[in-house]
């Protein structure tokens, strides 16, 4: 099998694995580190994807790291997806506050944190010119995320507006080869009235071209926009995104979160760009607050999970776990 071929089956695997975009679209498949388009946090997919003006804990990472600003808690996060056709996924993260910290009189320095996410597509058949077997093959993909965000300002009249980055290593093993690079991200969320309303940007995987043996390729880069409402004494959460990538269609997402009793939530959502399934997705989170486990005091244990179909190619399944530090 040729490395073009390769690199080419590779492309479309992870475009239609990270949000089911058909392969007959004519952007698909021309951008590089695909891993960077899977989303983490099964909390947010469960809500269609929508998050970028919610992000208010660890899954801003995928969505807006100007959540990293509005965070209130250290927080520990472990998340696994089960795919179709043996593919997995796994992420960890851990976002440190900074509330103790003091320098230059500043109060509030945010949050750092740093997170892993590894990827790998099962073994996948591989052929020659001739169509005929040369054996199998897997394709492994890892991510490296330092981030950090603040708030900016935090006025009674104006409300809190945060924001926050992140710089990611991406290493990819395909077959012989070994490719590496660099991507960031940036973003911005406005709380206002208190809270009850926000507005969310961010542009994520700026970078330059990676190089493969073959030829170059441009890094997904995606624009979006995001606004969300909490209603019910914010125990309901209506979001909505517009996203704008440069390798498909603009593509938009919406979805909403209820808790009940504040310990049980019940999520459901729509995302665009699944065009290989219905697009819609369901999840639902448990919450257990103020946990004393020996030395270590658990503001918030929580436990969500989130399903995606993805029509004939099959369904995944995403369990994932949040551990918030600390008292109020």
């Amino acid at each position: 099998m040729s490395v073009r071929r390769i690199l080419y089956i590779v492309m479309v695997i992870m475009t239609i694995g990270s949000y089911g975009e058909c392969a007959a679209n004519s952007s698909a498949g021309t951008t590089a580190d695909q891993i960077l388009e899977i989303p983490n946090g099964v909390r947010a997919v469960g809500m269609g994807g929508a998050f970028c003006a919610v992000a208010d804990d660890s899954d801003c990472l995928s969505f807006n790291p100007a959540g990293l600003g509005v965070m209130k808690h250290t927080e520990i996060s472990l998340q696994n997806d089960q795919w179709f056709q043996g593919m997995q996924h796994q992420f960890a993260g851990i976002i440190y506050n900074l509330h103790d910290v003091r320098a230059f009189n500043l109060e509030d320095l945010g949050c750092i944190g740093l997170a892993f996410t590894s990827f790998d597509s099962g073994d996948v058949v591989g052929t020659d010119a001739l169509g005929a077997l040369t054996g199998t093959f897997s394709v492994k993909k890892s991510v490296i995320t330092a981030c950090y965000g603040k708030p900016l300002i935090d006025m009674e009249n104006v409300g809190k507006i945060t924001a926050g980055f992140n710089a990611k290593y991406v290493e990819e093993d395909l077959v012989d080869d070994t490719v590496k690079s660099a991507a960031a991200d940036v973003g911005v969320l406005w709380l206002i009235s208190g809270g009850e309303y926000s507005l969310g940007a961010a542009v994520q995987n700026m970078g330059g071209d990676v190089s493969y043996s073959v030829e170059d390729f441009k890094l997904p880069l995606n624009m979006k926009a995001g606004v969300a409402g909490r209603f019910l004494n914010k125990a309901l959460i209506l979001d909505a995104d517009v996203n704008n990538p440069n390798n498909s269609d603009l593509y938009f997402n919406v979805g909403g979160e209820y808790w009940a009793m504040d310990t049980i939530a019940f999520r459901a959502g729509y995302d665009s760009r699944n065009t290989v399934g219905s697009g819609l997705t369901l999840g639902f989170g448990l919450s257990i607050k103020q946990l004393d486990i020996y030395f270590i005091y658990l503001h918030d244990l929580e436990i969500d999970y989130a399903f995606v179909s993805y029509g004939d190619l099959g369904d995944t399944n995403r369990v994932g776990i949040k551990l918030k530090l600390g008292a109020d």
